[in-house]
């Protein structure tokens, strides 16, 4: 089944461009590397952070690690 989205032509009218729907038999895309690790890690940060582990600090906290562990 196909949703339309719009898409502007000459006139002034849109036109309806076709978005398609993905199977839902069909495989799910790999989780990539930083994704796997920020699972692993979310948990125990957010434990060692304790009041302040709002959800953007300890978004910020994987990322810094993700990135000094390259």
């Amino acid at each position: 089944m196909a949703v339309n989205m719009s898409k502007p032509v000459k006139d002034g009218v849109a036109k309806k461009a076709t978005k398609y729907k993905k199977a839902p038999d069909a495989p799910k895309r790999f989780k990539s590397a930083f994704i796997i690790f920020s699972a692993q890690k979310h948990k125990k940060i957010k434990l060692e952070l304790l009041e302040e582990g709002k959800a953007i600090k300890v978004s910020l906290t994987v990322v810094s690690r993700a990135r000094c562990s390259e």
